[in-house]
């Protein structure tokens, strides 16, 4: 395939996809709204627990917020790695992965859920490092998703993806 009928595949799922409606959002995974409601429901741990929290200072916090984003940002490696503002990293952060749908657990220690990395947070560079994106202390370059997202997205690529699309099609004829 080359690179026109590849561009001119690409813009005919476009059109399938605005024709249906297509919603990827709208596709929960098998189990899905079970981890969601345990997501939902979670009780705070409200007793300092350094697994839970990584230090006093962030409990303290937490305490005042209740804001689990803002811990998982604040003992995030990915984040101290990047060198990202924790608190602006906290509020960016959706409650939903912009790709999955899928609410995401914010929590670590004894606030997790699941490990499930389709519920999990994970960083994101929009525009890839290989391509010229900021690698080290840009915010703007930076969106939430789930870790599942980011390791297909970091991993795959759109050709595979729609080859996966091509095979599911073909087992189902």
């Amino acid at each position: 395939m080359n690179k026109k009928q590849y561009n001119d595949l690409k813009k005919d799922l476009e059109a399938v996809f605005a024709k249906h409606k297509f919603n990827p959002c709208a596709l929960p995974v098998k189990g899905q709204r079970e981890v969601e409601k345990q997501i939902t429901e979670r009780v705070f741990y409200e007793y300092y627990h350094p697994a839970t929290y990584g230090s006093k200072t962030i409990f303290d916090e937490f305490t005042r917020s209740y804001d689990l984003k803002l811990v998982w940002a604040r003992n995030s490696s990915r984040v101290k790695y990047y060198q990202l503002d924790p608190y602006e990293v906290a509020s960016i952060a959706p409650d939903y992965c912009p790709v999955t749908g899928a609410i995401l657990d914010y929590g670590i220690g004894n606030h997790q859920i699941t490990d499930n990395s389709y519920f999990r947070p994970g960083i994101d560079h929009i525009v890839a490092v290989g391509n010229g994106g900021v690698k080290f202390g840009d915010i703007k370059n930076i969106q939430i998703v789930s870790q599942h997202y980011n390791t297909i997205k970091n991993f795959g690529s759109e050709i595979e993806a729609i080859k996966w699309v091509a095979f599911e099609l073909n087992q189902n004829t």
